[in-house]
């Protein structure tokens, strides 16, 4: 090294430590939680839980800190929040660390000025204050006879020449003269759609950092029942992460769920209803049920899965999706994450939407629990394309692959439906018959009742089986119809009891009695077991509504094998499938939620709904892989 290069380097050195020294700046910044634990104090009023700010409070909320730290390569952190989620909280703490250290011009905005002025005053004030920064904001000066102020509600210099401003989107003209490169859009839902004379007011925000080359952009936000909203479209561009939590009874890893519609999994509890049918949950009852193992754990234990890696423990954040930009990354943070939400306050809210049916409720809920949109799209599935992907077996026999066999029945006054179903390991189902036999219900003699006997009776061929012949294991019958309370009937042709139920009770082998309920009053499980007060025969409460939705994700067009999925005979008629696909889910013109018909007809559907109920009872869906081979096994024996 020649001497002018040495002469070079240390008049470098020198200049830069005479400039941190100028402008009081760490060469050495910290994470902006070991800033918030040392210097962020939380008063009360500002927060039900006051105090030092604490990174195993809220530990999912470390890895979006540091996505604003210098170090970090990420461009545009989004988050998609529940209410109570802290969210806003980190990003103070980023916004702390940043007048410490001079790292950047701040730009805040919000969905209007008024709301600006409250955060300044409530949050962003009380920060400077409380977090030994005011000595970093710049002090009244007069400059050419004219006061100007450094420190207003919403605009602040800070030394080392930094600023920060807040706005609303409606107020954002005046930013074309400057740039910033950290930029915090809050409830960026509320951003309207496009400014007069001017565009889109989000781009145009962007657009004060493109030049910037450690640009830093944060979009946080509550979603809107739109589905579509800004918030949505900024999560869905990003990596889409979730926070992976492991189950501390078998250490699967899961995000936390709520557990409504198909799921079997996730946040519950025990509930009672009155008299008109409204649930209520029993105190001390509120837990989550493992997606892997399905067995219980508790919010007591919340402290311990919840703790992030870097703190020491064992959750993470997972990308669910690969982002456009290899630099932006977008997070979904659920109530039930927080500390701040209470597991059975939140179960309590869900009740009252009478479980998902008061749609106003309902997309309240989801929106502020879970931190998403409320699905009001209607979940169809269509019988022609149903019809384009039956396959080739031949009807009335059963194809290769599934072992095991149940039925459904349905009851007219003048008619039995029957649908037949093999079923094969994860519940995959292959339809391979219906028949209908016509005659008088009402009637216990009636030779329709003699002949579904007698078709049901028979041995079927198994050809997984080396061709064994096995008999039907069981028959889920549908007890709806009563003839004894049918007022089309003469008095005559009436049966003091429900036939279908009577018929079951002296047929209990290979026919069990099966009473469809509304959705949601089954008491939190699919089928409940009765005794009939005036026979000897227990039936079952089935929440079809539950089943359907299992039914339904299985039989859709991207779903065509493996668990839950349902083949068909190329050999059934055309109103075979669209009695299949009678129903949707969804939000009616009267604006019920629910499962609601698209056709007269749907005997079919029914039909397989107690068939699949059929084979619930019998267990087979609690049956892993190796379960099921064991069940073949002896079935061979």
């Amino acid at each position: 090294m020649t001497p002018v290069e040495q002469k070079v380097i240390t008049s470098t050195k020198s200049n830069i430590a005479s400039w941190i020294a100028k402008y009081n700046i760490d060469p050495v910044i910290p994470s902006v939680a070991e800033w918030a634990c040392e210097n962020r104090y939380l008063p009360a009023g500002t927060t039900e839980r006051p105090g030092m700010w604490r990174a195993d409070f809220m530990p999912y909320l470390l890895e979006i800190q540091d996505n604003l730290h210098p170090d970090s390569p990420v461009r545009i952190t989004s988050i998609m929040k529940s209410t109570q989620s802290g969210a806003t909280t980190a990003i103070e703490n980023m916004m702390g660390i940043t007048i410490k250290y001079g790292l950047h011009n701040i730009l805040y905005v919000i969905s209007d000025i008024e709301m600006a002025k409250l955060r300044s005053r409530a949050a962003i004030d009380v920060m400077i204050d409380m977090g030994n920064l005011t000595e970093y904001i710049k002090p009244i000066t007069k400059r050419d006879n004219q006061r100007k102020s450094a420190d207003t509600i919403l605009y602040k210099e800070f030394t080392g020449g930094h600023r920060f401003l807040m706005t609303s989107y409606n107020s954002i003209t005046k930013l074309k003269s400057f740039s910033w490169d950290l930029i915090i859009m809050d409830e960026i839902v509320e951003a309207p759609f496009e400014i007069t004379d001017q565009g889109d007011p989000e781009s145009i925000i962007e657009a004060r950092g493109k030049t910037i080359r450690d640009l830093k952009i944060v979009k946080l936000s509550t979603p809107s029942s739109a589905g579509n909203d800004r918030i949505s479209r900024a999560f869905k561009s990003g990596d889409r992460r979730e926070y992976m939590i492991p189950c501390p009874r078998c250490g699967g890893y899961q995000y936390l769920e709520f557990m409504h519609g198909p799921k079997a999994f996730g946040l519950y509890g025990d509930y009672v209803f009155d008299k008109r049918g409204k649930a209520s949950l029993v105190p001390g009852t509120s837990r989550y049920k493992c997606r892997h193992c399905e067995k219980d754990f508790f919010e007591h234990e919340k402290q311990e899965f919840m703790l992030e890696k870097a703190a020491g423990g064992a959750a993470y954040w997972e990308p669910q999706a690969a982002a456009r930009d290899s630099r932006d990354r977008s997070y979904h943070i659920s109530a039930m994450m927080s500390p701040m939400a209470e597991w059975g306050n939140i179960i309590t809210d869900y009740l009252k939407t009478d479980m998902g049916k008061n749609l106003q409720e309902y997309r309240n809920f989801v929106i502020t629990n879970e931190g998403l949109h409320p699905e009001t799209d209607r979940r169809i599935v269509l019988w022609d394309e149903l019809r384009a992907r039956a396959e080739a077996y031949r009807s009335g026999r059963v194809p290769s692959g599934p072992f095991v066999i149940t039925g459904g029945v349905d009851v007219h006054k003048n008619r039995v439906e029957l649908l037949l179903t093999a079923w094969g390991p994860g519940m995959e189902a292959w339809i391979f018959d219906h028949q209908v036999f016509f005659g008088q219900t009402a009637d216990i003699h009636s030779q329709v009742w003699k002949n579904v006997l007698q078709y049901c009776g028979r041995g079927y061929i198994i050809p997984a089986l080396k061709d064994v012949e096995i008999n039907i294991a069981m028959i889920g019958v549908d007890i709806s119809y009563n003839a004894a309370k049918d007022p089309t009937l003469a008095e005559e042709k009436r049966s003091e009891l429900n036939t279908a139920l009577l018929f079951c009770a002296m047929n209990p082998r290979l026919f069990t009695a099966i009473k469809g309920i509304e959705e949601g009053k089954s008491r939190g499980v699919t089928l409940t077991q009765r005794k009939h007060n005036m026979i000897d025969a227990v039936f079952y409460l089935c929440d079809v509504g539950a089943v359907k939705d299992i039914i339904f994700d299985g039989a859709n067009i991207d779903k065509s094998e493996g668990k839950n999925a349902v083949h068909f005979s190329k050999d059934f008629p055309e109103d075979f499938f669209r009695q299949f696909a009678s129903e949707y889910y969804g939000e009616n013109e009267a604006g019920k939620v629910g499962w609601h018909k698209l056709a007269d007809r749907n005997e079919v559907l029914d039909c397989f709904v107690y068939s699949r109920a059929a084979a619930m009872i019998e267990g087979y869906e609690k049956l892993d892989e190796d379960e099921w081979l064991n069940l073949r096994d002896e079935i061979i024996a």
